[in-house]
C-alpha cells in the first residue's frame, strides 16, 4: 500500500510539473507576442518623428547657409565692403550664439543609429517569441508533456511569420 501511495505521489508530482511548464510556456508566448507589438509601436512611432526632425533641422541648416551665402555674395559686390562686412559679421556672431554648431550630419548618424537600434530590438523580440513557441509546442508534443496536455488543453503556437508588406524594406522619404 505505501508503494502505491510512493508511486501516485511521484505521478502527481510529475503531472504537476509538466502542467506547469506547459502552462508556463503558453504565458512565455503570450507575453512574447507582446514583445512584438511593443517594437512595432515603437517603430511606428519613432522612425516618422525622427525623420520629420532631421528634416526640419536640415531645412533650418539649408537657410543659415543660404544666408551666408547671401550676404557674402552681396558683400563683395557693393561699394561699401566696409560697413557690408561689419554688418555680416554682427549676422554672423548672432547665428553662431544662436546656433553654435550646425549638427545635420549628427541628426542624420542619430537617425540612422535609431533606426538600426529599433530594428535590432524588434528581431530579438521576434526571435524571442519563436523561442517561446519552439518551447511550448515541443513540451505539448513530446511524451510526456503530450500526455499532460491532454488535460492542459493548450494548442500548438504559430511561430512568426512576417506579412509580405514586412519583408520589404521600409523607405525613408527626405525629399518633402
Amino acid at each position: 500500500m505505501e508503494i502505491l501511495l510512493a508511486v501516485l505521489g511521484i505521478g502527481l508530482i510529475w503531472f504537476i510539473y509538466y502542467y506547469n511548464k506547459i502552462k508556463k510556456y503558453s504565458i512565455s508566448v503570450e507575453e512574447a507576442s507582446s514583445g512584438i507589438d511593443v517594437a512595432l509601436s515603437k517603430r511606428f512611432s519613432l522612425i516618422p518623428n525622427l525623420v520629420e526632425t532631421v528634416k526640419a533641422y536640415t531645412k533650418h541648416e539649408k537657410e543659415v547657409f543660404e544666408i551666408v551665402a547671401k550676404s557674402r555674395s552681396e558683400m563683395m559686390t557693393r561699394v561699401n565692403y566696409e560697413n557690408q562686412m561689419n554688418e555680416t559679421i554682427t549676422k554672423l556672431l548672432a547665428l553662431s550664439e544662436a546656433y553654435p554648431e550646425l549638427k545635420a550630419s549628427e541628426n542624420f548618424l542619430h537617425l540612422q543609429r535609431s533606426l538600426a537600434d529599433t530594428e535590432e530590438h524588434l528581431q530579438a523580440a521576434r526571435r524571442l517569441y519563436n523561442r517561446n513557441v519552439a518551447n511550448l509546442n515541443e513540451t505539448i508534443a513530446v511524451f510526456p508533456g503530450s500526455l499532460v496536455n491532454g488535460l492542459a488543453h493548450e494548442k500548438r503556437a504559430p511561430f512568426y511569420e512576417a506579412e509580405t508588406e514586412e519583408r520589404k524594406t521600409p523607405s525613408v522619404d527626405f525629399k518633402n
